[in-house]
């Protein structure tokens, strides 16, 4: 037969078991805690990298459309300049002059 103070024994035995599970499960508790927080930083920097990216992608963009436009305005500049040069010879050939 199990005597009381054996009952008392098992009880403080179960209460002890209790305490420290109770213990973990808070331990527990902080470190989800913590690495939800941890995720949610992560995610909030992933955001601004990705936000950072989008941003030198049009500044590329933007480079290369300018630098297009740049290139067109020299083959165009340059066309200009051999047609004047033409026309300079022409004239000269006329005996005109076209320098002061």
């Amino acid at each position: 037969m199990v005597s009381i103070k054996g009952i008392t024994e098992i009880i403080e035995k179960l209460k002890e078991v209790n305490i420290s599970v109770a213990s973990a499960v808070e331990e527990q508790n902080a470190a989800i805690s913590e690495i939800s927080r941890a995720a949610k930083e992560a995610s909030k920097g992933t955001e601004e990298v990705t936000t950072n990216i989008k941003v030198v992608s049009s500044i590329a963009k933007n480079s290369l459309e300018s630098s297009k436009a740049l290139k067109t305005t020299a083959e165009e500049s340059k066309a200009l300049s051999e047609q004047t040069n033409k026309i300079d010879e022409f004239l000269q050939s006329l005996g005109w002059s076209t320098k002061n």
